[in-house]
């Protein structure tokens, strides 16, 4: 779903604070592969399951349920519905894309007593889930996208998209009826969806190509300001942390102060989309039909995944940390820092002014990116 993000002004804008703070690390049951918060608890999805935290208390979380599973949990989604056939009461649901066993459904309304709920197996590996309401859009490798209603008892599809050529599809996201899909190998690209509400047909809207092959994909609606920026001065401190950091980048491990004069405005529909071998990708999507791309910043590693809010994207790396990219001109981002992690960051959700970032087989670190 499109986050609207608040307005970027051009005035002038300072900040000298470290960046980003170490608050605390910790294991998880396997390896991590992603995360998304359900009220004040954190899910962490592994290679063969999920574990619940308590993080209330961020710099001391409390692992307080763990659910095996057979298979890697791609993606999740958090909802409130009644996937189950036991009870007709709103239930706060997760549902996971499970690789090969399609979409599990749990209710977790109660973390110390989780139950199954009625899932659905699809044809391919799911990779990605977003819900809107009780409709489950799912990214299904090489078999394209599946769009479920989980209201429905048990769970069914009521359309499907294939592209018919064996390409990755790696990740979706819903913004309003349009489905943006990210796809690698044979089409590097992210192509943009629409179902017929009458007869559940899905057709394509538009399309844009992407430098390498695409990953992950956050919709923000965006003001752009189009400005001169004047130079200011920069100081701070590293991030952190137990293990040793490699800061790196123009800027590293400090937030520069920085003035911006005159400028036009715009506002815009913006994809922030991470390339696997080349970094983060930028596009103004406001024209589903003609998107057009605005910048691509190199940040070294196979970036995986991304995380964006008014002024920053934190953007995943593998065998290379975290990067954050200063996007207040997305025309023109401008790489900070990279924060080193102890494993290969293949998840980062932000709630508040916290990055929760999912290190594989280092487990899961806490930042605070307070601004």
């Amino acid at each position: 779903m499109m986050k609207l993000l608040p307005t970027v002004l051009s005035a002038m804008v300072t900040m000298t604070m470290g960046f980003p703070d170490f608050v605390s690390s910790f294991t998880a049951s396997s390896w991590t592969r992603n995360s998304v918060m359900a009220s004040d608890h954190l899910i962490v999805g592994t290679n063969n399951g999920f574990d619940v935290y308590d993080v209330r208390n961020p710099s001391q979380t409390v692992r307080v349920n763990t659910v095996q599973t057979s298979n890697f949990v791609m993606g999740m989604a958090v909802g409130v519905g009644s996937p189950s056939s036991s009870s007709a009461d709103p239930s706060t649901i997760l549902y996971l894309a499970s690789w090969s066993s399609g979409v599990l459904t749990y209710d977790i309304s109660t973390v110390t007593s989780i139950t199954q709920g009625l899932g659905i197996s699809l044809p391919g590996n799911s990779m990605d889930i977003t819900l809107k309401g009780m409709i489950g859009y799912i990214a299904s490798d090489r078999e394209g996208v599946h769009v479920v209603d989980f209201s429905s008892q048990p769970p069914a599809v009521i359309a499907s998209y294939d592209f018919n050529d064996g390409r990755q599809v790696r990740r979706i996201e819903v913004n309003g009826d349009l489905m943006y899909v990210s796809t690698s190998v044979l089409q590097d690209s992210v192509t943009i969806l629409r179902m017929k509400e009458l007869n559940g047909q899905i057709e394509v809207v538009g399309h844009f190509g992407t430098t390498n092959k695409a990953r992950e994909i956050v919709l923000v609606e965006q003001q752009i300001v189009q400005q001169q920026p004047s130079t200011g001065g920069a100081g701070g401190k590293t991030g952190a942390g137990p293990w040793p950091k490699k800061p790196t980048g123009p800027h590293a491990g400090t937030k520069p102060a920085s003035s911006t004069t005159g400028g036009s405005k715009k506002f815009a529909s913006l994809a922030y989309t991470t390339i696997e071998n080349g970094g983060l990708q930028i596009f103004d999507v406001s024209s589903a039909a003609q998107p057009v791309s605005l910048s691509t910043i190199a940040l070294g590693g196979v970036a995986t995944s991304v995380a964006v809010d008014s002024h920053y994207a934190y953007v995943g790396l593998i065998g290379n940390g975290l990067a954050i990219v200063d996007i207040r001109n997305p025309e023109g981002p401008t790489h900070l820092t990279t924060y080193d992690t102890r494993g290969h960051v293949y998840g980062v959700t932000k709630h508040g002014s916290y990055l929760y970032v999912a290190d594989y087989h280092g487990g899961m670190t806490i930042l605070d990116v307070t601004p």
